[in-house]
């Protein structure tokens, strides 16, 4: 494992999957995006080259470099207004029960679990 200029830890790169496969950054960029001009045979070699030296790919970078983060935020009231479609006040609920690839934080929440936790003690 590499150490970066921040001396953190650092993964394997796209050059060391490169080296191993015997290709180019360029192609195992191609490869790990699901482009379709990459014959098959060397999808498979990148693949195997993936999977040897452990890549994974950086989602805070490809955040940077795509401008996408994939997140959508929805701010609403705990208590939907009379009248608010139903999946309103579901949408929330969901978020929480999913994890975090979908965060829901309904307004007062924190506040509530402050109470519960002061309750217990």
């Amino acid at each position: 494992m590499a150490i970066n200029d921040a001396r953190r830890p650092v993964g394997p790169t796209l050059e060391d999957v490169a080296r191993a496969a015997g290709v180019s950054r360029a192609t195992v960029s191609r490869v790990v995006n699901g482009a379709t001009n990459v014959s098959a045979d060397v999808q498979r070699t990148v693949r195997d080259a993936i999977a040897a030296v452990g890549y994974v790919p950086n989602q805070a970078a490809r955040q940077l470099i795509t401008g996408r983060s994939g997140v959508i935020a929805l701010v609403m009231s705990i208590v939907p207004e009379p009248g608010a479609p139903p999946a309103a006040s579901a949408i929330p609920e969901a978020g929480l029960a999913a994890g975090p690839d979908l965060t829901g934080r309904a307004e007062g929440e924190a506040d509530d679990e402050a109470d519960d936790e002061a309750a217990d003690e």
